[in-house]
């Protein structure tokens, strides 16, 4: 049941719900409404990617919950740490900073969110993905194709612009410094 349009709504969708999660994070903390991520749109697509690699990569194992936990903080923790380190030599900025933060490695990753993401992977696998599965099985083939290219051309798009609009940005800080 893994097809393209299926995937590519399940990241859609998780990528949202780690949007929202962040946003209310962040509002929290500093009780300021950000919009979290790099893209203009609700979403941040690490948590969509990530999710995909533990459905894919864990889900043979949610019902062993312990070594689900451990696999899903050192796959969260690696890839967090790669998407840091991508994303500050693309734009020489940083996007999160845990460097305050107990037992961080290079400000990349902390120990805090490791444990987080463990047992966000142990709910994604347990009931997101059940749920996101079962609504998506329930919507006919061509409609949920048709809605996969819908969604993908507007993401598409918002990931050209803002790109564009990042670059754009760090051109000029470097003509200005």
């Amino acid at each position: 049941m893994y097809t393209i349009s299926y995937c590519f709504l399940i990241f859609l969708i998780i990528s949202f719900l780690g949007w929202v999660m962040e946003v209310i994070d962040i509002l929290v903390e500093t009780n300021k409404l950000i919009n979290r991520g790099f893209l203009i749109g609700p979403y941040c697509p690490i948590y969509g990617l990530a999710s995909l690699c533990m459905i894919f990569l864990l889900k043979p194992f949610s019902n062993n919950l312990f070594f689900l936990f451990l696999m899903a903080i050192l796959i969260c923790s690696v890839f967090e740490y790669f998407v840091s380190f991508l994303m500050e030599k693309l734009f020489r900025a940083r996007w999160w900073d845990y460097s305050d933060r107990f037992f961080n490695l290079n400000g990349r990753i902390c120990l805090r969110n490791s444990i987080i993401f463990g047992v966000l992977a142990i709910v994604l696998l347990k009931y997101i993905y059940p749920a996101l599965h079962h609504f998506l099985i329930g919507i006919p083939p061509q409609i949920l194709i048709g809605i996969a290219l819908i969604t993908f051309l507007i993401f598409l798009f918002d990931f050209i612009f803002s790109f564009n609009v990042i670059f754009r940005l760090k051109h000029t800080m470097d003509t200005i410094t």
